[in-house]
């Protein structure tokens, strides 16, 4: 069977193995150009998996992240063996010498062995990250994929679906992408230039990819995705893995979710901090500040709005995580 988001990993469908990350981040390649991401994501509860996919799936089906079923887990670490095995057995033979992959597939086997968290598999999507544009076009003046970001946000429902993605980081506690916890400026370099963000903590972490609805449509099918929405370093996140802690218990510098979205006028003012990142991000020189038109702030509040309003039908009946449940009850409240 080839190899998705919805057939159980089997080796056997598995033909090779590529490391984008030591010991954390793999791609898995089928017999019939199937592909898939797999992502140990250590301190991070097969629960909290669930009910933050949850959350990302009202908005952003393409982001989803699904945990490896035990059986799974057994099958890609008898793959991950049996590489680790060949390798093994070509070394002997060729004098010791190890292959250059050695070292990665070692360290994968040991990942899959003792993950110290959940293991998800995700779709391989066609992906761009905004602090590599970012580099790219202030330090080495080449800017293909930076108007690519730009193209993305600008084109209706871009800046939206960034709005979106914050009202969903900040339920599932992720401040490794915006963050609102502490009020500060957060400088960062590229290249030449020095951006001073309100709530762009980590730029790497805000990405576009090839949406297959949109591609030949018009447009380049880039939109904002919501990747990357699993933060185990957030005490939001860690707090949640008491499946019974209410939104009482929560505190709301460490949960900024419980300040932030129960209250419109605290939602206006993330939408507009979010904004002024954005435009710092698409006018990086200074000399196009009306590159969304100036109506940028409103279309990330609206975004917000919405992304709110899918998120409580879409989790409606469903078993999420009592903070979260909590919350969304006020928040529904406020909603116009």
């Amino acid at each position: 069977m080839p190899l998705s988001m919805t057939n159980p990993l089997k080796a056997a469908d598995i033909h090779s193995m590529v490391t984008l990350k030591a010991g954390k981040v793999l791609l898995l390649r089928g017999h019939r150009r199937d592909e898939l991401v797999i992502k140990v994501e250590t301190n991070v509860q097969e629960s909290t998996v669930k009910s933050s996919g949850y959350v990302v799936k009202a908005l952003d089906k393409l982001a989803v992240a699904k945990a490896l079923q035990p059986s799974e887990q057994r099958e890609l670490l008898g793959y991950v063996r049996r590489l680790l095995e060949a390798e093994r057995f070509y070394a002997e033979i060729d004098g010791g010498r190890q292959s250059p992959d050695y070292p990665n597939i070692r360290l994968a086997c040991a990942a899959i062995e003792e993950p110290g968290g959940a293991i998800t598999k995700m779709e391989n999507l066609r992906v761009l990250d905004l602090n590599a544009a970012l580099q790219q076009m202030c330090a080495q003046h080449v800017g293909t994929a930076h108007g690519r970001f730009v193209e993305a946000l600008t084109e209706p429902g871009g800046l939206e679906m960034v709005g979106q993605i914050v009202v969903a980081d900040l339920l599932t506690g992720n401040n490794d992408r915006f963050d609102f916890q502490y009020d500060m400026p957060i400088p960062k370099d590229f290249g030449p230039v020095t951006l001073n963000f309100k709530r762009l903590i980590n730029v790497g972490n805000v990405m576009i990819a090839i949406d297959p609805s949109k591609e030949g449509k018009g447009s380049s099918g880039y939109r904002p995705v919501m990747l990357d929405y699993l933060d185990p370093g957030s005490m939001a996140m860690r707090l949640m893995r008491d499946p019974k802690v209410r939104m009482t218990e929560m505190d709301s510098q460490k949960w900024p979710a419980r300040r932030i979205l129960p209250d419109w006028q605290q939602r206006q003012k993330a939408a507009e901090d979010v904004a002024h990142d954005l435009l710092l991000c698409a006018n990086p020189f200074g000399t196009n500040g009306g590159v969304f038109k100036h109506v940028e702030d409103l279309r990330v509040a609206a975004g917000m709005e919405e992304g709110l309003r899918k998120i409580i039908k879409h989790l409606h009946g469903r078993k999420v995580h009592p903070a979260i449940e909590d919350l969304l009850k006020l928040v529904q409240k406020t909603l116009k």
